[in-house]
């Protein structure tokens, strides 16, 4: 993959975390509450989805990766994944926990044994959610989490029909879980803020990524250059599929529902893929060089 491509990448994980940071200022009341103008609300609170785009990003990258090798060693991928992510997040869970240790009034819930162990494992996001030992830690087990299933799409789902047909059904999926979940969970939905963040709902988010890797096979794997406006007609069902998200039925709390993610993160897709297909060369934008550079 040449350096425009490489550029472009990480121009969008320039933007994920600009959003992200953005979700982050308004943790004080004075901020964020209930006189806040609508608006403002929205705007910091769209920050969230910050995270979404990152997944998808991280999704093309490592197909690019595993596709440039033509065969994938599982286990030296395991291995290479577990040293890039665990040392520096095991020491940020030691530091929190002196930290929590000192300092925190919660720390009976958060330096509980079980609770120590599933941040360990990474799988402090898995239901029900436990409290995160580092902030963001649910972020980083849900990326362990789709590393861990990884090879099972590059043998499987392995071509943008295969991919498109099992984002679609895992969203039908999802959307029936989240209404069987009213009754499982003593009334609480599978798409709330505890719920939306698991690997079990952003795997759709994930699999958009397989549908881009797919879509631009070619492009991104032998370093083509020339526009292909017919790649574009493979976005099209992910117009109807957000179309089909944004009408569907509203629920509370209205801004970390799962609804609104997994629709934004289909029109994340549907922008990258246009951008993608019309214009790569963004070395001219000074700002857009400096949100790379991020």
């Amino acid at each position: 993959m040449d350096k425009e491509r490489i550029s472009f990448f990480d121009l969008l994980r320039g933007i994920a975390i600009l959003l992200v940071f953005i979700n982050h200022i308004p943790h004080n009341s004075y901020l964020i509450n209930e006189g806040t103008l609508f608006i403002y609300k929205k705007i910091f609170l769209f920050g969230t989805y910050g995270v979404q785009l990152f997944y998808i990003v991280s999704a093309i990258t490592l197909m690019i990766s595993l596709y440039r090798k033509n065969q994938i060693d599982v286990k030296k991928f395991y291995i290479k994944r577990i040293f890039r992510i665990v040392p520096i997040f095991y020491l940020g869970i030691l530091l929190h926990i002196l930290y929590f240790s000192f300092f925190s009034q919660y720390n009976n819930e958060l330096l509980d044994l079980k609770n120590i162990i599933l941040n360990v494992s990474f799988l402090n996001n898995i239901i029900p959610p436990s409290n995160d030992l580092i902030l963001g830690g649910s972020t980083i087990a849900t990326e362990m989490n789709f590393y861990l299933i990884l090879p099972f799409f590059y043998f499987f789902i392995n071509s943008y029909l295969k991919s498109l047909i099992f984002s679609l059904l895992y969203l039908i999926l999802i959307f029936l879980f989240n209404r069987a979940s009213f009754n499982l969970f003593d009334g609480d939905l599978f798409g709330n803020a505890n719920f939306y963040r698991t690997i079990f709902v952003q795997m759709y988010v994930f699999s958009l990524g397989l549908n881009f890797f797919y879509i631009f096979k070619e492009k991104l794997l032998e370093n083509e250059k020339i526009i292909n406006l017919k790649n574009l007609n493979k976005i099209i069902p992910h117009i109807f599929i957000a179309i089909l998200i944004f009408i569907f039925e509203k629920s509370e709390p209205e801004y970390f529902y799962f609804r609104n993610m997994l629709f934004v993160s289909t029109v994340f897709f549907i922008i990258v893929s246009i951008f993608f297909t019309l214009k790569l060369n963004f070395n001219n934008n000074i700002i857009l060089k400096l949100i790379e550079k991020i």
